[in-house]
């Protein structure tokens, strides 16, 4: 059980990412985005390492999501069922903030963890394949054209985030409005769950393929075992009566020998001729006497 726990564990880690370290004032990008010049850093520094942030990282309760668009179409504090074409959906996180900090100088440095979940496995995905990256997600007030950050809510995986080295579109949370958007952002949500699903039902459906053909190859194996081990005893078995079955060989003049060797291991160690033993005959003659001879 031990072992179980840390291999669990070694698992685990494997999810997470190292530190990731990029400048809010710089964006990495000239062409492409949208600047970020008119956002008050000195706030946004503030909110990174406020008691509120630290404690909702701490609890393990800052999560991210695949994409903004469940963001953009259900606000920044995502429910957890939401109704899409009709049908009622469960949303699910796709990652976690276990880490956030920022220097004085706007340096933001952060881990992130991928859930053990679809969205999250799709987004672990990307981020091997070093395809897309993490896009901040905050509330803001906007005051005389500037911007200040007042709520975090954590990072989401986006295939473009607005920060080349990391983040992404925090003033566009709020100002999406009309229905044609909305149908839109819908119809690439729904495509986006059935996307995901499907590639999870793909990859279940090659593990247990896979889980099948391991398992056939595997009997097969034992059942040649198996053989291989029955004609071993066959074999030996056989051996065994053959041994049984075969007299010991010898020559014919050993043989000779060892027919004799029962008479000459007898009480009577040599056989001689015996003796004639004289019969004594006695005669009656006429007299009435009788005469022996030997």
């Amino acid at each position: 059980m031990q072992y179980l726990g840390l291999f669990m564990s070694d698992v685990l880690e494997l999810r997470k990412t190292k530190p990731i370290t990029f400048n809010i004032k710089e964006r990495g990008r000239q062409f492409t985005g949208v600047s970020r010049a008119n956002v008050n850093y000195p706030a946004w520094i503030k909110l990174i390492n406020s008691p509120a942030t630290q404690e909702m990282v701490a609890t393990g309760g800052m999560f991210g999501y695949y994409g903004h668009q469940l963001r953009l179409l259900y606000g920044l504090d995502v429910p957890e069922t939401v109704i899409v074409n009709g049908q009622q959906v469960s949303i699910s996180p796709a990652v976690r903030t276990i880490e956030l900090s920022c220097d004085d100088d706007g340096n933001v440095t952060h881990r992130q963890e991928f859930l053990n979940n679809p969205f999250g496995d799709k987004a672990l995905e990307n981020y091997r394949a070093k395809i897309g990256g993490f896009s901040a997600v905050n509330d803001y007030e906007k005051v005389d054209g500037v911007i200040y950050p007042t709520v975090k809510f954590g990072f989401d995986y986006v295939l473009q985030p607005n920060y080349a080295t990391n983040m992404g579109h925090g003033e566009l949370m709020d100002g999406v409005q009309g229905a044609y958007m909305r149908n839109t952002l819908e119809d690439s949500l729904a495509v986006m769950v059935d996307s995901v699903y499907t590639a999870l039902s793909a990859n279940i459906i090659a593990d247990e393929a896979l889980e099948r053909a391991i398992e056939a190859e595997n009997k097969l194996l034992e059942m040649k075992a198996d053989r291989e081990k029955r004609l071993r005893l066959q074999q030996a078995k056989q051996e065994n009566m053959l041994d049984g079955a075969l007299c010991k060989t010898v020559d014919l003049d050993e043989y000779m020998r060892q027919a004799k060797t029962p008479m000459l291991d007898g009480a009577v160690t040599s056989i001689e001729p015996k003796p004639k033993e004289k019969k004594r005959v006695i005669v009656e003659n006429a007299t009435g006497w009788f005469n022996s001879f030997f």
